[in-house]
């Protein structure tokens, strides 16, 4: 499904973001706690160093992030490195 250009925006250094994931057809994302735990430690593994996270909520259809970026650069070069066939379409739009 493609993604509506408005709701794509540029991480700036030191700037907040609300970021939501939200599931197809309301299904669940997580069907216990073990997915939820799994979650959380694979977007620490992933986030860490690109941005600060100041809050989340981890609901059964979606989740809810406020996050702080810390360096464009860093991010961009970690998408960078990610292998092209491995990215969404709007990751490939890289500044």
């Amino acid at each position: 499904m493609p993604i509506n250009e408005k709701y794509i925006e540029a991480f700036e250094e030191n700037q907040f973001f609300h970021i939501y994931c939200k599931s197809v057809s309301n299904t669940f994302l997580f069907k216990n706690d073990d997915n939820r735990r799994f979650f959380l430690k694979k977007f620490a593994q992933y986030s860490n160093g690109y941005f600060y996270t100041y809050a989340y909520i981890l609901l059964d259809n979606h989740v809810h992030w406020l996050i702080k970026c810390t360096s464009h650069n860093n991010l961009v070069n970690h998408i960078e490195n990610i292998p092209l066939e491995n990215r969404k379409i709007h990751q490939k739009k890289i500044y």
